[in-house]
């Protein structure tokens, strides 16, 4: 019995090994986990929960541009322990279009263990951004189309973009316009299905025609695949800047 015992105690002992010999979360607050230690500059991080108590991570990656106005979007995910889950260094998630200069990346949960991202896109002029999108399953597998959906690619500058799920495997966008320059902006939104369809008017629904500019938009689900958006309006002139907000339903119809 007592031989017994102790083989159970040894046995629990290795078991308790094997799972602490497994945990990768660094205890040490000068060390922490690396998510990506690629050459050059990473920046413009962004994380959700991947829903099984790991993470998605996003970022700008400077690897293969030499201009500060370069990048491309890569993306990694840790599961709960800590562990990278997909290639060292994460994955590219713009792919095809180097050189383009690819920025701030958001993200949202796709509802089934993936993640949407959305991010701007420069083509090369200081005023012509566009907004794109991307699927990613829980193995790194791209679900929408390998270049990415055109959330909006409309004469101007669409920038300062915002995601969130539509409850349906799909994700709401919201952002400010600014057709040219010198100009004001407004604010559009744009939902994309969760096959990767652009479901609303092409470049967007106009949330915000005011005059002067709305700038800075967020939004937040309305419980009933819709979104309630809100941004900073000067339309009462420079200097009186007010809130504002706006619910917009499944369908694209402004409440």
């Amino acid at each position: 019995m007592k031989t017994f015992t102790h083989t159970i105690f040894i046995i629990l002992l290795g078991g308790l090994a094997t799972m602490s010999g497994s945990a990768q979360w660094s205890t040490d607050a000068a060390e922490n986990n690396l998510v990506t230690g690629s050459e050059k500059d990473q920046r413009e991080a962004v994380v959700i929960s991947d829903g099984a108590g790991g993470v998605f991570i996003a970022w700008r990656d400077y690897q293969y541009t030499t201009s500060i106005f370069g990048g491309e979007i890569h993306a990694q995910r840790l599961n709960s322990e800590g562990i990278i889950q997909w290639d060292a260094n994460g994955i590219g998630v713009n792919a095809g279009s180097l050189n383009k200069g690819h920025f701030s990346p958001v993200m949202t949960g796709d509802g089934h263990g993936g993640a949407i991202l959305g991010w701007g896109r420069n083509m090369g002029s200081l005023y012509n951004y566009d907004v794109f999108a991307q699927k990613l399953d829980p193995d790194a597998a791209k679900k929408w189309p390998l270049n990415g959906v055109t959330v909006s690619d409309a004469s101007g500058t669409e920038s300062f973009h915002q995601v969130i799920s539509d409850d349906s495997s799909g994700a709401i966008f919201t952002w400010q316009h600014l057709p040219g320059t010198p100009g004001s902006t407004d604010i559009y939104a744009q939902r994309v299905d969760s096959a990767g369809n652009v479901r609303w008017v092409e470049d967007g629904v106009e949330i915000c025609m005011a005059a002067e500019s709305q700038s800075w938009p967020k939004l937040v689900g309305d419980g009933a695949s819709g979104a309630i958006i809100t941004w900073a309006d000067s339309r009462d002139g420079m200097g009186e800047s007010d809130i504002y907000a706006q619910r917009i339903d499944a369908m694209g119809t402004v409440q």
